[in-house]
This record gives C-alpha cells, structure tokens and sequence, in this order.
C-alpha cells in the first residue's frame, strides 16, 4: 500500500525475508559455504568459495547491468569482480589454484520487480559477508587488503548501502509486483545452490580421479 503517497516496502521486507528463509538456511548449510564458519577453514576450501562466487558475479552483473540501465530510478551496482579477481589473484600466490567454473542457471531477470528480487539477494548478503570476513580473519588472517575484499565488501557503510537498496525499492516496486520480486529472489537462492552442488560434485570427482 501507499502512505502519503509514498510506496509502504515494509510488507515486501517481511514477503522476502519470510519467503527466502528456508532457502537462505539452506544455502549457509551447503558444504562449500558452511566451513566459512568453521575456525579450521583452510585456504583451499576458501579458495573454491571465491571461485564460485566469482563465476556467478561474472553472470549475473552484466545482466542486471544492462536491465537497470533501462530503469528510470536510477541504482549503483558495485561491480564485485574486482574484488574477487583480486582475491583469488592473492590466494594463487599463496599456491590455491582455482578449481574448473561452475556454471549458474539464472532466473529470468527482464523486469524491474525481478531486478529488485534478485538485488534483495546480492545486497543483503554484504550483511552476512561481514560476519564471515570476521571470522575469515580469526581463521585465517586474511583482511580488507588480502583474500577477503570481496567479503570485506563495504565495511563501515555496509548498512548505508543497504538502506540505499531500500530506498530504491520503495521508489520502483509497486505491492502488486511484490509477489513476482519475492519469486525472483527465492529463484536465485536456488540457482546459487544448485550452482554450488555442481562445484562440490566436480569437487568430490577431483579428489577422487585426481588428475
């Protein structure tokens, strides 16, 4: 609904939040994410979570790109690529090959609500990034400068930035496009997942025909 002419985007918060949940928990269990909570995270293991994130930026941002470009509202992607080029660029250094790329099944992102869905995905995860970058330094001593910008991410204005998605939100997505948005981000926190079952099967099959 509308208060003061103003788009109310607190039931799409509670519509996203709700419907992602599952899928959320989901996603921080699977094996190739869940030793970034572990203090024995060990840089190989490291490695091969930057590799797919870095594979599944390389799809997603030009895409968003490009359909933001045709929103008149206007929104600032940060281009994560730089960081995780960088990242894995220190972890080579330190002997961590990237493992084969992992291929991601994107939803359809053609519409402003779909945007705004797959955005409530990649921007709130700055948040959790913050408590993983923590932890990536106790575990491993890697910072905002080395291995960990990419999780390092905003920093300080991290919940600056989020507020700014927000703002943007209520400024482009009308209540009867709320469904469609929540859709969308429910469908990229499945692509990602299925995006990391490939990268753990090519994984296990490493390991177990090493070549």
């Amino acid at each position: 609904m509308r208060i003061n002419g103003e788009v109310d985007v607190h039931e799409l918060r509670v519509m996203l939040r709700e419907a992602t949940a599952p899928v959320h928990r989901k996603l921080d269990a699977h094996p190739v994410l869940k030793p970034l909570f572990d203090a024995k995270l060990n840089p190989a293991q490291y490695s091969l979570v930057l590799r797919c994130f870095h594979d599944f930026y390389s799809q997603i941002q030009p895409i968003l790109g490009r359909e933001l470009s045709h929103i008149p509202v206007h929104y600032e992607l940060t281009n994560r690529l730089p960081w995780l080029n960088q990242d894995l660029a220190d972890l080579r250094q330190l002997g961590c090959n990237s493992p084969q790329a992992t291929t991601f099944s994107l939803p359809a992102l053609n519409s402003s609500s779909a945007v705004i869905g797959a955005l409530y995905v990649i921007e709130g995860s700055t948040l959790g990034a913050q408590v993983i970058a923590q932890q990536v330094r106790r575990s491993l001593g890697f910072h905002a400068t080395w291995c960990a910008r990419f999780f390092h991410g905003f920093g300080e204005v991290t919940l600056e930035h989020w507020r700014k998605y927000w703002d943007f939100a209520t400024t482009l997505c009308e209540p009867a496009h709320y469904p469609h948005a929540t859709d969308t981000a429910v469908a990229l926190f499945e692509c990602l997942i299925a995006g990391l079952d490939e990268a753990w099967a090519q994984r296990e099959t490493t390991l177990l025909h090493p070549i």
